[in-house]
């Protein structure tokens, strides 16, 4: 029995005829459904079986970028780029992965030479990508020139319109009258996108600081949100413009109008019911629509959720849960990656699953968590689980206030300690209250951002100082540590893909 023919027999489902065509098809079947690992493995096998073709190749390399494993991805690409320069696959495969890798200077310049040598092929699509690097590159106005030719050659894509609005926005974040251009800015949001796209028209007025018109359209939609698309943009946004206690209200309506609608959606269904803290009709739920949520990119997630609702309650409160304590700005997003990549379920700064900031019933449901929600709560969270671990993300003081100052002027339109503390008085405050909290207890009520830094530093010491050896790592991302730091402390093998660089690990 040929190789070949040995592993298919590993494989359920695999086809019977010797038509290559129908192979491939159930390859495209795995893809379609994004099961990497199995289109990977699928593709293998048409290759093992029929011989190479460049297509068959194109779809190996496309499932290899998906699985991080970039190294083996990018040989195929360039292989054929080389060898079948007639197929914009090749070329295509090593912009995409250029991108995958946070190269965005390169990936640029692939993106460009796709369109130059393919103007019959995803000019849009590569276009559009172009536009996208051009706003992670910082070049915002050349961005916003892209978006405007793509308006230009389509004026009902309503995604260049938003593209090229948050270019503007970024752009004018420097100006000194950016206070008018961001009232013209949210004035062109409610006009030109609103209409159309509520989801992005309320992304756009979230970054505008707009809380009130942002506030206003959310409560209209939901008034009369009927869709599961409409249920759904509600349902992201309710945490971020309503306060914590006038937020079940909705999401009842919500849950009612899901349940009465033609579609069935049980993974938002199961979202409204863990926001509404039903736990026991969230588990009866699941198990009814087990089958349903097979292809749910949440089921990992979801699994646990169930599991650890269903137990005991002593028994979650004993698991081995990892705790992220870092600071904004220092790596708490790619840690959250990382874990992720370990197989734990990790989240950060809001559970993915309620839209909400994490607070102690996500704790109490996941396996890990990171950002500043966690770093407040670390006594705390210390003595309810007994058994967890605590990573502590860390970066040099001048860089790290360079970030934060980035980072809240990007969401607050304020990045010194001063105008934080005056966004945060004003009636308008874009933040929540919680959020509030957040900011206060860890940063404003500091005499500078340089001593509350230094404040929350020398307070994580002085706590583990006494504790018992292997609670707590120490890990900087951006001196280069990574998976043997993190792997050797948690007790797990490393990963064969490259440790996660999130948020381009210089402003994260």
């Amino acid at each position: 029995m040929s190789a070949g023919t040995t592993r298919s027999a590993e494989l359920a489902g695999a086809p019977a005829s010797n038509d290559p065509q129908d192979w491939a098809a159930w390859g495209r079947e795995a893809v379609a459904e994004r099961r990497w690992d199995e289109a990977l493995a699928r593709f293998d096998l048409c290759i093992a079986r029929f011989g190479v073709r460049p297509h068959w190749l194109s779809q190996k390399a496309n499932a290899l970028r998906r699985l991080d494993r970039l190294d083996e991805a990018e040989a195929i690409y360039g292989a054929l780029a080389q060898d079948h320069p007639q197929l914009s696959t090749g070329l295509d495969g090593l912009a995409w992965t250029a991108a995958r890798r946070g190269d965005d200077a390169r990936a640029l310049e692939l993106f460009a030479r796709c369109i130059a040598a393919y103007p019959d092929k995803s000019v849009h699509v590569w276009t559009r990508q172009r536009a996208q690097l051009l706003m992670r590159l910082g070049r915002f106005d050349e961005a916003e020139s892209v978006f405007r030719g793509l308006v230009e050659e389509d004026p009902t894509d309503i995604d260049a319109r938003t593209g090229c609005v948050r270019a503007a926005i970024e752009s004018s974040r420097p100006a000194p009258d950016r206070d008018a251009r961001r009232e013209a800015l949210t004035s062109r949001v409610l006009a030109e996108i609103a209409p159309k796209d509520a989801y992005a028209a309320l992304q756009l007025l979230v970054l505008l600081g707009a809380t009130c018109e942002a506030s206003t359209l959310l409560l209209d939609l939901e008034s009369r949100a009927r869709s599961v698309q409409d249920i759904e943009t509600c349902f992201q946004f309710i945490p971020r413009l309503v306060e914590r206690g006038a937020r079940g209200a909705l999401w009842d309506r919500l849950l009612s109008r899901l349940r009465a609608a033609d579609e069935a959606e049980p993974e938002l269904e199961l979202g409204l019911l863990l926001a509404l803290e039903r736990f026991d009709t969230f588990v009866s739920t699941f198990d009814a629509h087990r089958a349903a949520l097979a292809t749910s990119r949440q089921l990992f997630m979801l699994e646990r959720v169930r599991d650890r609702l269903a137990k005991p309650r002593r028994a979650v409160f004993a698991e081995e849960k990892v705790f992220g304590i870092g600071l904004s700005r220092t790596g708490t997003t790619s840690l959250c990656a990382a874990l992720s990549v370990l197989g734990i379920d990790a989240a950060h700064w809001t559970n993915p699953l309620t839209h909400q900031l994490l607070s102690e019933v996500d704790y109490f449901m996941l396996g890990a968590a990171t950002d500043c929600c966690v770093s407040a709560e670390m006594e705390k969270l210390y003595h309810q689980y007994p058994n967890a671990r605590f990573v502590l993300t860390t970066r040099p003081l001048e860089p790290w206030l360079k970030s934060f100052g980035e980072h809240h002027d990007r969401h607050s339109w304020a990045g010194d300690i001063e105008g934080l503390r005056a966004v945060f008085d004003r009636a308008d405050c874009p933040h929540k209250f919680e959020h509030a909290a957040l900011e206060f207890g860890l940063y404003l009520n500091a005499g500078s951002l340089a001593e509350a830094y230094r404040a929350f530093d020398a307070r994580v010491r002085h706590f583990f100082s006494d504790k018992p050896e292997g609670k707590l790592l120490t890990l900087d991302l951006f001196a280069g540590q990574g998976w043997p730091e993190l792997c050797g402390f948690l007790g797990r093998p490393v990963p064969r893909q490259p440790f996660p660089k999130l948020n381009a690990m210089s402003s994260e």
